[in-house]
């Protein structure tokens, strides 16, 4: 868990609840759209990847996840701060 939700949780009674926004610093960092990639489904698939958002895959010497599928193509972010974001339930 991010510290910056850890601080955020003190003193949070059982049953209460709380809308915590983490900046990007304090999270995974800044987007870079140098690290966000569309790659043809095809090329993923002859490597055995599923094709869901979430799913690990490797392009070339770098991995990262599935953000997005569009049609013929996927989004893949390279980066922590451009893969889905996560949402807890507190």
């Amino acid at each position: 868990m991010l510290s910056a939700v850890e601080e955020e949780l003190v003193g949070l009674k059982p049953g209460e609840s709380k809308t915590i926004e983490v900046p990007p610093e304090k999270g995974a960092g800044i987007r870079d759209p140098k690290k966000v990639l569309t790659v043809p489904k095809v090329r993923l698939m002859k490597k055995g990847a599923r094709i869901q958002v979430g799913e690990r895959v490797r392009v070339g010497n770098e991995e990262g996840v599935i953000t997005l599928v569009m049609g013929r193509t996927v989004r893949v972010g390279q980066d922590r701060a451009s893969r889905p974001q996560q949402s807890f339930g507190w």
